[in-house]
């Protein structure tokens, strides 16, 4: 239909132009200028059309895209299998690999109650697991550390530098054509001056006493109004100076106020740390809300969701806690998943105060560099803290404005002194012309002027003004020299310039990948840290309790893989046979590689509307009788009568780790070189903007059945192309489905 409208139209234009020439048949032969603008008309008219037809046929040629930006999210995995019930549910007692058994206190086949002592660990083995750990926990710390240093740099980027060589030529070029302008200006005067000498010194050899006076008199009021003139014009040249300095100073006193109170806020938690924790702990507050940009109301919602998720924490502690003393059949699932619960608030409490616990890191570095008086630690703890609050990014960039700020205030400062100097000589210059005039009147007044000596002297002051017009000569011929180059050395530097800026544009790619891996490095270091500060947890316990592990449930002891003085390993444990119904869930061996012991296991009777939730006891990994490779899983049913053999339908639930760039499954694309993404970005074009298909090369991390988590150049600006209703390629132009 759009078509036919279009054809139409043009069909209607073209119909107009051949009435117009009809009806100019009968009429006197026409101009060849004539003729020719009627072909002109005729000629735009039909661009016009072939146009509006090119973009009609645009539109519907041009795949149409739809696009999201990346964001930051958590992968689930599901694994769905089939669960069959058993008669002979077992608990799997591990223990934490490679920890020497010091005692065995059971026997395969022996009854044992909850709360029976089952082994007894290698003392000095507990004692080295939980050293080891501590200082794994250490180089965790360090490692995240050095992984959030490692992004800044000591040296301005090329483009910064660049620029700065661009304004230091430009302002050379302005300070050589200020000198050629000042060269000519006094060349003017002098030229003035020169003029005004000859006519004196014929003044005084022709004119009487009384013309000479009466002209003098007129001399003295321009000579006076001019240096109020210029007095004027030096005030406000100066005021205008002094408020550069003013905004110059106000600038670079903002950016160094935060750093001041930053180094404040640091020096007064070291000093009353031990001797009034109020004090210490307010220091540490202000810390954390300069990192909100000072922004109270966020910092107040930040400590609100955080005692909310302690409240969590708390609560998940509880909970563990009663599930360890409930005694009921249920037992030894209620602890695994009250247990994970207890881990996974942690975690989450531990993303959510990131840059708090980095902040509290290097406060805490800087206090031990203090008191070990290390000088060089003292700096990378401080430069720490302030990436910590600013942002790695943010505070490069806080560097770069408090580098600018000063150069400009020394600028203005250095132009303001030159200024002064200068409208002293100017205001100099015109005192002496008054007071050279007054002189000739007061002469006058008093009977001692003498034609001959006045014209003398103007005579005198004529040659050298002469001369001086001869030397500002010179100087404008140099200075036009010194302009030339300067321009040369500007337009380079510009070149220069320009040639960063792409260079920069075409780095960015690497820089923000740089970037992004450095971010999701530093947030894996986090949780890790947190896992193994939780297994330090649990060597403490462990140690406290004598390295002793009891039954942690009623049973009878089917298998032991553990050996008296022998370590453990990561397939040894105790099996109990609880005498209850248990479920044992067949996976495909892709699924099982995502699931660990504790992690729920929901499961649905046919027909039935209530699911249950059970804990993953054991995962091994077979084939089945057709070869396939699978995973056997295995949990202890809740209390209740089942039938062995009955099957019920299994999915297993799993969220990963928070990745801080993921994409639609459908925006991942790969080709001989690997995997890529397509972004949209605008061109300029004679014809208007235009979005055109951009290739992103990535590497895909981690997947589910929706999102993918990559590593590449991506941002939360990019538009990247998760659907299109044909087929789109890298370089196609593109347009965004309404």
């Amino acid at each position: 239909m759009r078509f036919t409208n279009i054809l139409e139209t043009i069909r209607k234009d073209i119909s107009k132009v051949n009435q117009i020439r009809e009806s100019n048949k009968d009429e006197p032969q026409t101009s060849l200028q004539q003729k020719a603008k009627r072909l002109l008309i005729g000629f735009f008219v039909l661009m016009f059309a072939l146009t509006v037809l090119s973009k009609a046929a645009d539109s519907i040629t041009i795949a149409q895209v739809t696009t999201q930006p990346p964001k930051g999210s958590m992968l689930t995995f599901v694994a769905n299998g089939t669960g069959t019930i058993t008669a002979d549910a077992k608990k799997y007692v591990k223990v934490m690999e490679g920890i020497g058994i010091d005692k065995i206190n059971v026997k395969v086949g022996q009854e044992v109650k909850k709360g029976d002592l089952l082994v007894i660990l290698d003392p000095s083995d507990l004692a080295d697991a939980l050293e080891t750990a501590n200082r794994e926990a250490d180089k965790l710390k360090n490692q995240m550390e050095q992984e959030e240093l490692s992004t800044t740099e000591s040296q301005l980027p090329t483009k910064d530098k660049a620029k700065f060589a661009y304004e230091s030529a430009k302002q050379d070029l302005e300070s050589a054509e200020e000198d050629l302008k000042e060269a000519k200006k006094t060349y003017k005067e002098k030229a003035k001056e020169k003029k005004t000498a000859e006519t004196d010194y014929k003044n005084a050899l022709t004119k009487n006493i009384n013309q000479i006076y009466s002209d003098k008199t007129d001399e003295l009021k321009e000579a006076k109004a001019s240096y109020e003139s210029v007095s004027l014009a030096n005030e406000e040249s100066l005021n205008t100076a002094l408020e550069t300095i003013r905004d110059a100073k106000n600038t670079l006193d903002a950016l160094q106020e935060k750093d001041t109170n930053i180094r404040s806020n640091l020096e007064t938690y070291n000093a009353y740390q031990n001797s009034d924790k109020d004090i210490a702990e307010e220091a540490i507050n202000h810390l954390i809300l300069a990192a909100f940009g000072d922004d109270s109301d966020a910092f107040d919602k930040y400590k609100d969701d955080k005692e909310a998720l302690e409240t969590k924490v708390s609560r998940a502690n509880d909970d563990y806690i009663q599930a360890q003393n409930m005694g009921s059949e249920n037992y030894e699932n209620a602890v695994t998943a009250a247990k994970r619960a207890v881990q996974d608030a942690k975690k989450e409490l531990a993303i959510y105060c990131k840059k708090e616990n980095l902040i509290r890191l290097y406060v805490t570095k800087y206090t031990t560099a203090i008191s070990n008086n290390n000088s060089q630690d003292v700096d990378n703890a401080v430069t720490g803290l302030y990436q910590s609050i600013y942002g790695t990014t943010g505070y490069k960039k806080h560097l770069n404005a408090l580098a600018a700020a000063q150069d400009k205030l020394s600028q203005a400062t250095s132009q303001h002194d030159a200024l002064q100097k200068k409208n002293t000589i100017a205001l100099s210059v015109e005192q002496d012309k008054i007071d050279k005039i007054q002189k000739v009147l007061t002469s006058i007044d008093d009977g001692t002027y003498d034609s001959n000596n006045a014209a003398e002297a103007e005579k005198q002051t004529a040659q050298a003004a002469k001369q001086e017009m001869e030397t500002q000569k010179q100087t404008i011929r140099t200075a036009n020299k010194v302009i030339q180059t300067a321009k040369r050395g500007m337009n380079s530097s510009k070149f220069d310039y320009e040639r960063a800026i792409l260079q920069d544009n075409k780095s960015k790619e690497t820089e923000a990948k740089q970037v992004e891996a450095s971010k999701l490095r530093v947030s894996s270091a986090l949780l890790d840290l947190q896992a193994k500060l939780e297994q330090v947890d649990d060597l403490k316990a462990l140690q406290q309790n004598k390295g002793k592990i009891k039954a942690e449930v009623t049973g009878t002891v089917d298998s032991i893989t553990l050996e008296a003085g022998k370590k453990t390993t990561a397939d040894t444990s105790i099996i109990i046979n609880t005498g209850s119904f248990g479920i044992l869930v067949t996976v495909s061996k892709e699924q099982g590689e995502y699931v660990s012991i504790g992690d729920e296991i929901k499961l649905t009777a046919k027909g039935k509307k209530d699911d249950i939730k059970v804990n993953v006891e054991g995962i091994r990994f077979t084939t089945d009788s057709q070869k396939n490779e699978i995973a056997e899983i295995t949990a202890i049913m809740p209390k209740g009568d089942y039938i062995p053999g009955a099957t019920l339908t299994a999915s297993i639930t799993k969220n990963s780790d928070l990745y801080d760039v993921c994409i639609p499954l459908t925006a991942v694309r790969s080709d001989g070189a690997g995997s890529y993404c397509l972004i949209t970005q605008t061109r300029n074009t004679v014809l208007g903007d235009e979005l055109l298909a951009v290739k992103v090369p990535i590497q895909v991390i981690e997947k589910d059945a929706t999102l993918a988590a990559v590593d590449g150049a991506l941002s939360k600006e990019n538009n990247v192309i998760i659907s299109s209703n044909k087929n789109v390629s890298e370089g196609n132009r593109v347009r965004l489905k309404q």
